[in-house]
């Protein structure tokens, strides 16, 4: 019964299987195997644990509200090696290229900024010189400021 249903389609599907076949009867990677990989992978890098547990966390939110294609419960512990590294992989290097973004710009605007922070000093300078000159002479009763000193 079941072979006539699955053959209803054309005789022809059998010669369409990949060329590697399917290996059978199916062997299926325990949980212990699983474990003892992620625990091992953890154990050599434990970023890539830490990395884990946020990367769960997003993807329980996100297959709430209806996530990504591929979620990370059907991946592989070697796939999600390979997912935190190209992950990481582009938090580095958009980190470094902010990074040169900002030193380039601190560099083209050095002289700027320390013209700017000189004027402010000698502007400071003479603030405080008037100022200490008004205090002054209020103690010696020199202004006519209605302001107590």
């Amino acid at each position: 019964m079941f072979a006539s249903v699955f053959r209803s389609h054309s005789d022809t599907d059998a010669e369409q299987e990949p060329e590697s076949g399917v290996q059978w009867p199916p062997v299926f990677e325990s949980y212990a195997a699983h474990k003892a990989e992620l625990d091992e992978a953890v154990k050599s890098h434990p970023d890539f644990g830490v990395w884990l547990r946020q990367y769960r966390n997003i993807e329980h939110v996100l297959s709430i509200n209806g996530g990504p294609n591929e979620p990370m419960w059907s991946l592989s512990v070697e796939q999600l090696k390979q997912r935190y590294v190209t992950i990481k992989t582009v938090q580095e290097r958009t980190k470094n290229a902010k990074r040169a973004f900002a030193e380039m710009h601190l560099e083209e605007n050095a002289e700027a900024y320390q013209a700017a922070k000189d004027d402010f000093a000698a502007k400071e300078k003479a603030y405080q010189f008037a100022y200490d000159q008004h205090v002054s002479a209020a103690r010696h009763g020199y202004t006519n400021d209605w302001r107590k000193l």
